[in-house]
């Protein structure tokens, strides 16, 4: 969706996906997804969205996903994940939310249920706020 440019996803959109669902949003500019969207979809679920520039994530958007789910998430700018989102992910979910920017992580948001998974969260923003 709106790879060089900018994009938006809405509310209750996109879900029970595939693989790379919701996935480069975005991508080259801002990416947006809406509130209980991409939810139930597979490995590298909205990664890269806004990767370029800004990337937002709607509450409760994003959950049940598989490894690298929300990574890159406005990587080269500010990044959002709202609250209750993310969640159910794997290996390296949530990793580098605006790495090189601002990175917000909600409450209740990217818990993998699974202690045993490294790299969650790892580089959010070099200004970041984990809720």
């Amino acid at each position: 969706v709106g790879f060089n440019g900018t994009a938006t996803i809405g509310n209750g959109s996109c879900n029970n996906g595939g693989q790379q669902a919701c996935a480069y949003s975005g991508h080259e500019g801002d990416g947006q997804i809406g509130h209980k969207s991409c939810n139930d979809i597979g490995h590298y679920a909205c990664a890269e969205n806004g990767y370029l520039g800004n990337g937002i994530i709607g509450d409760d958007s994003c959950n049940n996903g598989a490894e690298l789910a929300c990574t890159y998430n406005g990587r080269e700018g500010k990044g959002v994940i709202g609250q209750g989102s993310c969640n159910g992910g794997g290996l390296m979910s949530c990793a580098s939310n605006g790495y090189n920017g601002t990175g917000t992580i909600g409450d209740n948001s990217c818990n993998t249920g699974d202690s045993t998974l490294t790299g969650a969260c790892i580089s959010n923003g070099l200004d970041n706020t984990i809720g």
